[in-house]
């Protein structure tokens, strides 16, 4: 993280009007809005100057203080992807992996494409004690996940409202001369069908993080049970780094699935969030 993206703008209207209650709320107005700035430029110069400090403790070679360092920049609410490509590098150098490969997968949300960050992550999985066959993806899931890289949910709706608005404007017009255009007929067909789509499309991006939940075992092993209780049979023994998705939680414990499609309850303080 060279720099932090977050800035406000402050807009200001003039008008004509004129009048004391109308300057006393103006004033108010700024005066408000200037208290409010001044702690969130606070805290960006304060997330920015721990930012930088943890990178000269990295170049020190104390890890440890650099993850700390890295951990308050997040904990004043930014984040980057070079935020969290140091944070991995900075646990990787204590060997901690599964808080190593949990904050490289952070950043690879933010870097999709960066060779560095897909690097050091293959690097750090394949320092991994488990070995489970990955099960093979849908067809169709890698072209949806690369979708919702370039659009996300939010260009998705607005393509979606742009189609739903063309097919408005065409059946105004279809309506209003009362021709046969069969070019507009079609057009209105396709626009109709791309704005339901897209929509749709939009809807299911946006529920993508519940129903794709991904956590990393940062504990140095855990047992990976049947049923959610310690004195159930032992399915497995898994170890640190090793990437679940959550299917549920029930009290302390978390129902997983592994990569190769396996599934079983493990203890919840075991597992990180992605």
């Amino acid at each position: 993280m060279s720099r932090f993206r977050i800035g406000e703008r402050i807009g200001r209207r003039t008008g004509r009007r004129t009048g004391r209650r109308t300057g006393l709320a103006g004033v108010l107005v700024l005066v408000l809005l200037g208290v409010g700035a001044r702690p969130a430029a606070a805290q960006r110069a304060e997330a920015a100057r721990l930012f930088e400090e943890g990178n000269a403790l990295y170049r020190q070679g104390d890890y440890a203080g650099a993850a700390d360092a890295y951990r308050a920049a997040l904990d004043r609410g930014y984040a980057s992807g070079a935020l969290y490509y140091n944070l991995g590098n900075a646990y990787f150098r204590q060997d901690e992996l599964g808080q190593a490969i949990r904050y490289y997968l952070k950043a690879r949300r933010w870097l999709p494409h960066d060779r560095a960050v897909q690097h050091n992550l293959a690097i750090a999985r394949a320092r991994t004690v488990d070995d489970i066959a990955q099960r093979p993806e849908p067809f169709w899931k890698p072209a949806w996940q690369a979708l919702l890289r370039v659009l996300g949910a939010g260009g998705l709706f607005a393509l979606g409202m742009g189609c739903y608005l063309t097919a408005v404007a065409l059946a105004g017009y279809w309506l209003w001369t009362r021709r046969r255009n069969e070019w507009v007929r079609r057009g209105l067909v396709v626009a109709g069908v791309a704005a339901v789509l897209l929509l749709a499309a939009a809807f299911l991006a946006s529920l993508t993080p519940q129903l794709d939940r991904r956590a990393v075992l940062v504990a140095d092993a855990a047992v990976l049970h049947e049923a959610p209780a310690p004195e159930t049979a032992t399915a497995l023994i898994l170890h640190e780094g090793l990437t679940l998705s959550i299917l549920r939680t029930q009290g302390p414990w978390a129902e997983v699935e592994l990569p190769n499609g396996a599934t079983g309850w493990i203890e919840a303080s075991a597992l990180a969030d992605v």
